[in-house]
């Protein structure tokens, strides 16, 4: 592949140092499939301007995987996925660069070795792969979608559509019926690849598919199992609930605890910001406290687990049957219950095909002085999302029947966003969020009431008592209609 050559070094230039990165490969079931060593430039050796200088790389966003997810349930699209071998050293390096001999390979002389292919480890690397794929699909009619540059799309003009969802070297192909066999062989004419058929585990994800039924379920048992073994829970005894309902904790000012609390919320967090919504706000809420845990900040993180162990196979599930294709939105906010700061917990969630494809759970960057305030402000949120998805729906091909729906349970909220003029009580709110008013005055979107025991976000803003919790989860997760 010409991925280096053996040369003289030149003067004035430092070169970067080798190594080897050992991985067991697994398979869903986590069954060892084959041992890997691969061979890596140790790139933190790097310096800007001389070997490195764009590095910005995107990732495939979550939201835009589970759209594509609900999509398919809903048009009947095939799913396949292919793995790229060695993605990086398709690319080439535009900088000069240098590494020294490889241990156990050198040739006896001082020689190093300059680099040509985007060798792992490099700084650029990412981004120089995902800009060879980029433009080796054109080559084969795929245009990139600006709303999510790591989605490709093919349409032909005898009704074919054919979407390539990337993540670095994973590719998952959603396809009209009997059309992947034919974009799956043009792309491997472009780079070496391994077939893995229909999709069933990608990135983490179990794919289950009934195509009776048309329900995708999309859930992580096998990651999270982990994550609860690591944690030495796995015979705990399973609750209900992520946290116990109205849950407040409080910061903690004793001397430190030996536990490894933030690893254990970044490794939930994963789950949270994949599939398990109904576990965002416990994480969320547990998350503020990383810095000093106490003890009832872990008997919390405790709770979370047992409550993840209880449903490991829980996931969630689109119906493609008698379900409409549109999405639709769902926003809420608490009001100063968050006993550190009283700043409202904003909520938004966006469903398509039965269940959730977007969910925030976010603490608001300034205290709401009302609860129209704290609603107003959660709107806002839900609008920015809302703007996108409408955006990447229309890239691919398929608007939206009608203006984008989004429902509060604040009248007062709704008024005051269909009111342009800045009252005396709304003056002080942060300009960022009047853009909401734009947007509803040019119909980007369309705000609308619900009653407070219908709205879906509420499962992102509060701890919930089990009912409740229950019954919205089930929505949320698509396990209830």
């Amino acid at each position: 592949m010409g991925t280096f050559e053996l040369v003289d070094l030149p003067d004035g230039f430092k070169p970067l140092k080798p190594g080897w990165v050992n991985t067991i490969k697994r398979n869903a079931d986590a069954e060892i499939t084959r041992y890997r060593a691969r061979l890596v430039v140790k790139g933190y050796g790097q310096r800007f301007g001389v070997d490195f200088n764009e590095v910005v790389a995107h990732v495939l966003r979550a939201d835009s995987w589970r759209i594509l997810i609900a999509l398919a349930a809903i048009h009947d699209w095939d799913i396949h996925q292919l793995d790229v071998i060695s993605a990086f050293l398709n690319g080439r390096v535009e900088e000069e660069i240098y590494m020294v001999q490889i241990p156990g390979y050198k040739d006896g002389t001082n020689c190093v070795l300059r680099i040509h292919g985007s060798l792992y480890g490099l700084k650029q690397a990412p981004r120089i792969w995902m800009l060879t794929f980029g433009k080796a699909v054109k080559t084969i009619g795929f245009e990139p979608i600006a709303s999510e540059p790591l989605c490709f799309i093919r349409r032909t003009d005898n009704g074919n559509l054919c979407i390539l969802a990337v993540y670095v070297d994973d590719i998952a192909l959603f396809a009209t019926k009997g059309y992947a066999s034919e974009v799956k062989s043009e792309l491997m004419t472009l780079f070496e690849m391994r077939d893995m058929g229909e999709l069933g585990h990608f990135l983490g994800y179990w794919v289950t598919r009934d195509c009776a039924k048309r329900t995708i379920n999309i859930s992580q048992d096998a990651y999270i199992k982990n994550l609860i073994d690591r944690a030495g829970l796995s015979d705990a005894n399973p609750t209900t609930l992520p946290l116990p309902a109205g849950t407040q904790l409080e910061r903690y000012t004793g001397p430190t605890i030996n536990f490894p609390y933030a690893r254990h919320i970044g490794g939930i967090l994963y789950a949270t910001l994949a599939t398990r919504s109904d576990a965002a706000y416990a994480n969320q809420h547990l998350s503020q406290f990383s810095s000093n845990p106490g003890p009832k900040h872990i008997a919390g993180l405790k709770s979370l687990f047992r409550y993840l162990q209880g449903t490991l196979n829980y996931g969630l599930t689109y119906t493609g049957l008698e379900t409409s294709a549109q999405p639709v939105g769902y926003s809420d906010a608490d009001w100063a219950q968050n006993i550190l700061d009283r700043k409202s917990i904003s909520g938004v969630v966006f469903t398509l095909a039965g269940a959730a494809i977007c969910w925030i759970s976010k603490k608001q960057p300034t205290v709401a002085l009302s609860s129209m305030e704290g609603e107003y402000m959660a709107l806002s949120l839900a609008v920015r999302h809302g703007l996108w998805i409408k955006m990447f729906f229309e890239e691919l091909g398929l608007p939206l029947e009608s203006n984008l729906a989004i429902y509060t349970d604040n009248t007062a909220a709704i008024a005051l966003a269909h009111d342009p003029q800045f009252h005396a009580r709304s003056k002080h709110i942060d300009t960022r969020h009047h853009f909401l008013c734009e947007h509803i005055t040019r119909k980007s979107v369309e705000l609308a009431h619900i009653p407070g025991n219908e709205n879906l976000a509420d499962l992102l803003t509060k701890a919930l008592p089990r009912p409740r919790f229950d019954y919205l989860a089930g929505k949320v997760m698509g396990h209830r209609t």
